[in-house]
């Protein structure tokens, strides 16, 4: 990514380990690390489950890790969110309201499912070729 002045904010290198297994890193300005993420795909190429973590000023600031529960439709059911430093996790479930005609997800409500709390809603727009 570059800003206005056509300088370098960021760069993100993949590093595919197989079809459904990739690395991916971020770097700051270039040559700062900000973040490692470790991804698996689903047998449909899903996004799977991941670990990651975040730096600033070269220290560990957050590192996740993610399992999704995905139905038969390739839909997420569910979140299963663990943070790797306090081993805190938290459960996300989705709501479908909404979907368009090639049954991709327009609407999705992201729940926290012990609270039954909205914690984010999703608002997906897909621009097909002809």
């Amino acid at each position: 990514m570059y800003n206005e002045n056509k300088i370098l904010l960021d760069s993100t290198i993949y590093i595919w380990k197989t079809d459904q297994n990739y690395k991916k890193i971020i770097y700051e300005n270039g040559k700062e690390l900000i973040s490692i993420c470790n991804s698996t795909l689903s047998k449909n190429y899903r996004d799977k489950q991941s670990e990651y973590k975040i730096y600033k000023n070269k220290k560990i600031e957050l590192w996740e890790k993610y399992e999704n529960i995905i139905d038969s439709s390739n839909n997420f059911i569910k979140t299963i969110l663990t943070d790797l430093i306090t081993s805190k996790k938290t459960e996300l479930c989705y709501i479908y309201k909404k979907f368009d005609k090639n049954k991709n997800a327009k609407e999705v409500h992201v729940v926290d499912c012990k609270q039954n709390k909205i914690t984010k809603i999703r608002l997906n727009t897909y621009i097909y070729y002809n």
